[in-house]
């Protein structure tokens, strides 16, 4: 998994993209509506559309998406959420929202929209902390996930024994580690783990 830098993104109160992406994959904007446990649903004749590029889970005839999921759609112009309220929920509403849920949501937003934009199918992780799965470009739906990456903040510190309990689940699972750093103007760094390396950082901390 090669990757270089990701173009700059801006947070919150600055522009989020240097320019707007365009919508060309779908040719109306997919709506969501909110799921009572806090993800949005999508119904009717694009569930399809989703499934096939590895959006949500399967909800009762609808699709199921992540918040960071919605996002991307929304920013993309290929989705429009609501709210709870039935009103209108943009980009900053649902960055907003995600970071009253996750103080860390952004963080892992700005890694997933980067390996999206990548060609990447990008789904959620197994609960290791802001940790998401990724398919090699062109093997979702014929093969399981190659990457487990974690999505961190520039400077967040990182015990050797917490990345190598990470690690060792990671091999379990029979993913490669990676872990992606967001710098504090929005480039995002992948850095690989291997046995090597970690065990060089273990050994350095004792």
């Amino acid at each position: 998994m090669r990757l270089r830098r990701s173009a700059r993104i801006r947070g919150p109160g600055g522009s989020f993209l240097r320019r707007p992406p365009l919508r060309v994959n779908v040719a109306s904007p997919i709506e969501l509506r909110p799921s009572p446990d806090g993800r949005f649903l999508a119904c009717g004749d694009q569930v399809g559309w989703l499934r096939e590029r590895g959006y949500g889970v399967d909800s009762d005839g609808c699709r199921a998406l992540e918040l960071y999921e919605a996002l991307y759609l929304v920013e993309r112009g290929d989705a429009a959420a609501l709210g709870a309220d039935g009103a209108p929920l943009d980009v900053s509403g649902l960055i907003s929202l995600g970071s009253k849920r996750n103080p860390r949501f952004l963080t892992k937003y700005i890694v997933y929209r980067d390996l999206r934009n990548r060609g990447y199918v990008v789904r959620e992780g197994y609960g290791l902390g802001n940790d998401l799965r990724v398919y090699r470009r062109g093997e979702y739906g014929s093969r399981d996930a190659r990457y487990l990456v974690v999505a961190l903040e520039e400077g967040r510190r990182m015990s050797a024994s917490t990345l190598g309990r990470i690690y060792l689940r990671a091999l379990n699972l029979g993913k490669e580690l990676v872990l992606a750093v967001v710098e504090s103007h929005g480039d995002v760094i992948y850095y690989s783990v291997s046995q090597f390396n970690l065990r060089r950082r273990l050994d350095d901390a004792a």
